[in-house]
């Protein structure tokens, strides 16, 4: 089991790594999306993403993860 900063990087790299990973579905569904109602929700919630992502990576940079 991990404890202390070891769990916080791994769990932070994973939230990373699902932002990205999210990001990339909603730029996809915004931009080749078929459902108007879709395409707008992603248009709309991708900046929510990318904010999340940026602080994130901020997160990580704080912890200086191996």
């Amino acid at each position: 089991m991990l404890d202390g900063k070891a769990f916080d990087c791994l769990y932070v790299s994973a939230e990373y790594l699902d932002h990205v990973a999210a990001i990339g579905l909603f730029q996809d569904e915004a931009a080749h999306g078929t459902n108007p109602d879709l395409v707008h929700f992603a248009k709309d919630t991708l900046p929510t993403l990318q904010e999340h992502r940026q602080m994130i990576s901020t997160a990580l940079a704080r912890l200086d993860c191996p």
